[in-house]
């Protein structure tokens, strides 16, 4: 299976920033699309959408950016949705003091700052955090943006999102900022609840593990974990830089909302370089290792290994459609479609399955997502 030709949007190196105007800014209009029809007035109704990161990192012209385009893109896209502009509530903030402390000056200066029902909020007091904590508390849907390490009320905003159960969260964070978070000699509490007894199994890997780059993995891994143990749909993209075998920021989602996770891995396959097997590597900028053993390192993932897993599988997938059994396999996996398409395809040659018409139940020869697994 040809790979798929990934854009190039990671090929130059790329700001905090950056990456959230053109990541973020791509998914807030499919955020927006899949949220419920909301009502005109509700009191007890609320959109909340929160920026921990609003300030971050530089532009190339060396003028900060600003909040303006990503609220700017929310309104624009919430306009489809009757009803939303009166139940949206934003919330900014900075792990910048300077930037922190001036956030509210400046979204009063926004364009979109008077067509807003509930004007944007920073998130610079207590009393604007406890608002916060409060909507959050009450579940309402919500998007949070930002690195989840590069401040305290980052990270309690974060746990408050995990303990509400109805949040989407895109995390964007640098190895760096995830690394000193955890090995700081006082983890946050915050922290400290989220990452639990693996704390522990951190700082034993770290002390033993002396190559920097695999001690973040690992970090980010345990992450990804934690969240996939909360039974969220969660997937990790890392952005390597386009001139070293390096990692330069994690982008995670993670939501129990199956459209929102879908139409988000949909967008971050444009950016990911892909396995000769048609397997995403939900990687930018992957570098090739040089072949030095004779014994190569097994994959993790592939459609060889994935035919493998389906085949003794039976008893879970049985006459069910090849698109609801990726539905289901693939949380926490790279695979898309295309790849159980190949893997059901190899058992099929290989007599394990047969692949039936959905509407006859009649043996086909060349599958499609709405084909029928029978195992023999």
């Amino acid at each position: 299976m040809p790979a798929a030709v990934p854009k190039d949007f990671f090929k130059e190196h790329c700001s905090f920033a950056e990456i959230k105007d053109e990541v973020i800014g791509n998914f807030l209009a499919d955020w927006c699309g899949i949220l419920p029809p909301l009502p005109e007035t509700d009191d007890e109704q609320a959109i909340l959408y929160i920026d921990l990161n609003s300030g971050a990192g530089l532009v190339p012209s060396g003028l900060a950016t600003l909040p303006d385009n990503l609220l700017e893109n929310l309104c624009q896209a919430l306009s489809n949705n009757k009803g939303a502009n009166a139940l949206l509530r934003a919330f900014f903030a900075d792990a910048n003091k300077t930037v922190h402390e001036s956030i509210g000056e400046k979204l009063a200066s926004l364009p979109c700052y008077d067509n807003l029902v509930h004007p944007p909020v920073a998130l610079a007091e207590q009393v604007s955090q406890t608002m916060l904590a409060e909507l959050q508390a009450l579940g309402y849907p919500s998007l949070l943006l930002g690195d989840p390490f590069s401040s305290v009320l980052a990270q309690q905003v974060l746990q408050q999102s995990l303990d509400a159960g109805n949040a989407d969260l895109l995390l964007l964070f640098s190895p760096e900022s995830m690394l000193k978070a955890l090995s700081a000699k006082k983890v946050s509490p915050a922290l400290a609840s989220l990452f639990g007894e693996r704390l522990v199994q951190i700082a034993s890997f770290c002390k033993k593990e002396k190559n920097t780059r695999r001690r973040q993995q690992y970090i980010a891994e345990q992450l990804e974990s934690i969240l996939l143990e909360r039974k969220l749909l969660t997937l990790t993209f890392k952005i390597n830089k386009p001139d070293a075998d390096e990692t330069a920021y994690y982008l995670l989602f993670s939501s129990q909302n199956k459209k929102a996770f879908k139409r988000f891995r949909e967008l971050m396959l444009s950016y990911s370089d892909y396995h000769e097997d048609g397997v995403p590597m939900f990687t930018a900028n992957h570098a090739l290792q040089p072949q030095l053993s004779l014994f190569p390192q097994r994959r993790r993932y592939s459609v060889s290994l994935l035919a493998e897993d389906l085949a003794t599988s039976a008893g879970k997938y049985k006459f069910k459609s090849i698109e609801k059994i990726s539905e289901d396999h693939s949380s926490g996996t790279p695979y898309i479609a295309d790849n159980y398409l190949a893997a059901f395809e190899v058992l099929r040659v290989q007599g394990k399955v047969e692949i039936l018409n959905p509407k006859t139940l009649q043996a086909i020869r060349k599958p499609t997502l709405a084909s029928i697994i029978k195992y023999k």
